[in-house]
């Protein structure tokens, strides 16, 4: 994970923005992709859709896969309630996902 003292000067800020506003803060993770071991899949998605070669793209700086919440957890210690407010939102939530199911998009052709 990035050690960047700016990003944990701003995770600092905007937690004391939400307390301020009396707003419960969450954490995120941007994904792209569900598995760690997907990684090279999405160069190559990447390398698709900006027309290069493998070689002339750069490998991804961090992983942009489907963090647990040992994972989760160590990327935003010090900031533990924010993990606490994701699950509570997620434990609202009714959504359940067939990993070797696809769904297309249905496009009625008249």
């Amino acid at each position: 994970y990035r050690k960047d003292s700016r990003l944990q000067l701003l995770r600092e800020y905007l937690f004391k923005i939400c307390k301020s506003n009396n707003v419960k803060p969450v954490a995120t993770n941007n994904v792209h992709y569900l598995q760690k071991e997907d990684k090279d899949i999405q160069r190559v998605l990447r390398c698709i859709l900006k027309n290069n070669n493998i070689s002339e793209i750069s490998n991804l700086e961090e992983d942009y896969y489907f963090k647990s919440y040992e994972e989760m957890k160590e990327k935003f210690l010090g900031f533990e309630p924010s993990l606490e407010n994701t699950i509570e939102i997620g434990n609202k939530c009714d959504l359940v996902i067939e990993k070797s199911k696809f769904i297309f998009p249905i496009f009625p052709c008249i």
